[in-house]
């Protein structure tokens, strides 16, 4: 008996991890959008929309929700196996740790539910906000990203996308014109 909790993990190239992730991407991307247009997508938004209505119009909410969830938990797989190759040891702490757990629905927050570029939008911006917050200001860099995440959870329901399709309409313009 060793003592340890985890395991060592065979370290790949990062050109490798990056194409597969690029694939998975992709796929997931494309699986999102075959949903989104198809009878299954539709129950998915009944069942978002109102649980109780969607199951009187004959929508098993339970099956539904089961194989979304499977779907999901497939490329959040897919994605852990990979990621997990860019360390050379992985344990219990770091695959159950709450603020990585917890990341990919502040991104989708972030950029927006109503649309699928919405959550894309959101990582890539987010990704690049965490990244200038934590090399500028090294200190304060979650007190800082708190802050904009309140901030745009308050003042900007719908997220960024919401923010961009407010500004392409005008939104403003006819705002500021009747005061």
């Amino acid at each position: 008996m060793t003592g340890t909790v985890g395991r060592w993990v065979i370290i790949v190239d990062h050109t490798t991890v990056y194409y597969v992730i690029l694939v998975i991407f992709v796929m997931a991307l494309f699986t999102a959008h075959l949903i989104r247009r198809s009878r299954f997508g539709l129950a998915l938004r009944s069942i978002g929309e109102y649980e109780e209505a969607a199951t009187h119009i004959g929508i098993n909410a339970t099956v539904v929700k089961t194989i979304a969830f499977a779907i999901s938990a497939f490329f959040m797989g897919a994605a852990g196996a990979i990621m997990a190759t860019r360390w050379t040891y992985i344990d219990p702490r770091i695959a159950f740790d709450p603020l990585l757990s917890f990341l990919p629905v502040l991104m989708a927050i972030f950029g927006g539910t109503g649309q699928l570029y919405g959550p894309v939008f959101g990582a890539a911006i987010f990704a690049y906000l965490e990244e200038i917050l934590t090399t500028k200001f090294p200190y304060y860099y979650m007190l800082l990203f708190g802050t904009i995440l309140i901030v745009v959870i308050l003042f900007l329901p719908h997220g960024l996308v919401g923010l961009v399709q407010k500004w392409r309409r005008g939104g403003w313009k006819r705002q500021n014109a009747n005061p």
